[in-house]
């Protein structure tokens, strides 16, 4: 049954209750104590739940708590756990035989990201070591979207946006459909990173379980990481496909918490943004020079320039063996001038890039040890000056050598404002 709840004012809570409370929501815990998804809640502390979030509280003792909130109804009487005994199982598993990588398997709206937080939770309830990698770069949780993030888990969180981040690896876009290589380099690396630290390390990922991309890259990612437990928490045999022929003793299955619920892609993408614009609220113009840094994932700047007399063209190199010549053109090509150029040349193929199109391109910014130190958002060239503008939060005082360029574009208001194709630049 659902329970009306003033707003601001103590209500009492009858030992042995489950409750089901919506963001965006407010509690404070004012006598006794509860739990929510594997974190104690003690009298005096005050918990945030965002908007679009629900968490599961339960009373296992009298308490009384005090809501605020815009919602009618936050509160949710339940009659039982929303959490199966399998998972207590499965950590009392884990702390037993010393798993090291933990890979979770779901679908979308499994509830990965919840389970994930229960696990950590609980086992450092049982003083173990716990990383958490998040690869889910459209829904992040660790780290801004379109990164991979790791956290080591000092304490219980609700929330993992709670944590420390403690990691990056810039995918470049909310999707890995583009970026399978990178994708497997990321969560290699932040696994083996957590791992040097002595953790368990539970990885949290995608729910891209089907196609060929899916088999593909989750099977990879198995065979890379060499998990000692593969969970997939599954409502029926959903992810059965993706096991087959793997070692029955690594295969732990789980079933989806009963109030797991679907989320709607519009719900999703203002989710992202939302996470987007916090991540670049206080960002501002930073320079950088076009000659100290190295660029990655791109044509430009990997040839020989060349200086082309043309009015057209502003910048221009000559790329190894076919790749032809990159230029930087003030504006579309006309016929007349691609024949021109190509005469000139002495080839006709041409990359031109149009000023410009550089802007909104969404990027990472490495430090002089190749790690991701955030993100930025391109704001021009400046072939004048050699320098490239771009929009970030990160530090002037942070030594960036290299970029990475993405394939999406962003306002500097966090706002999505379309992709880049491959091969763009």
């Amino acid at each position: 049954m659902t329970q009306n709840v003033p707003s601001n004012e103590p209500v009492q809570i009858p030992a042995g209750s489950f409750y089901l409370i919506s963001g965006p929501s407010r509690i404070e815990i004012l006598r006794g104590a509860a739990e929510s998804i594997g974190k104690p809640l003690v009298a005096g502390e005050t918990i945030e739940i965002p908007e679009n979030k629900k968490i599961p509280v339960e009373f296992s003792e009298r308490a009384e708590i005090r809501i605020d909130s815009a919602l009618p109804n936050p509160a949710e009487k339940i009659p039982e756990r929303t959490i199966p005994q399998s998972w207590d199982d499965l950590v009392y598993k884990i702390f037993r035989e010393h798993a090291r990588v933990v890979f979770v398997l779901g679908e979308m709206d499994s509830g990965k990201t919840f389970f994930c937080t229960y696990m950590a939770n609980r086992l450092l309830g049982l003083h173990r070591k716990v990383a958490v990698v998040d690869c889910d770069a459209g829904q992040s949780d660790v780290g801004p979207p379109c990164t991979f993030g790791l956290t080591y888990m000092r304490q219980p969180q609700l929330f993992l946006h709670d944590a420390p981040v403690d990691g990056l690896y810039f995918l470049g876009s909310h999707s890995p459909g583009l970026h399978l290589v990178h994708a497997l380099i990321g969560v290699r690396q932040l696994t083996w990173q957590a791992l040097k630290h002595e953790a368990t390390v539970i990885v949290d990922t995608t729910g891209w379980v089907n196609g060929d991309g899916g088999r593909m890259l989750k099977g990879a990612k198995m065979d890379v990481l060499l998990p000692d437990l593969v969970v997939l928490l599954q409502r029926e045999q959903e992810l059965e496909h993706l096991v087959r022929g793997r070692p029955p003793h690594h295969i732990v299955r789980i079933k989806v918490s009963k109030k797991a619920a679907p989320t709607s892609p519009q719900v999703r993408k203002q989710l992202r943004e939302r996470l987007s614009a916090s991540y670049f609220k206080h960002g501002r113009i930073l320079e950088f020079s076009l000659d100290a840094g190295i660029f990655y994932r791109c044509y430009l700047f990997s040839g020989q320039p060349i200086v082309v007399n043309h009015p057209q063209v502003i910048w221009a190199e000559r790329l190894p063996a076919y790749e032809g010549t990159l230029l930087y053109v003030k504006k579309p090509l006309s016929d007349r001038d691609r024949a021109a150029l190509t005469k000139l040349l002495g080839t006709a193929s041409l990359r031109p890039l149009v000023s410009g199109v550089e802007r909104g391109v969404l990027v990472g910014l490495l430090d002089p040890k190749q790690h991701c130190q955030g993100m930025g958002i391109i704001e021009s060239f400046d072939f004048s000056r050699r320098v490239l503008r771009v929009f970030t939060p990160v530090s002037d005082q942070t030594p960036i050598r290299g970029i990475v360029m993405g394939s999406v574009r962003y306002a500097p208001d966090g706002t999505e404002s379309g992709f880049v194709e491959p091969g763009t630049f």
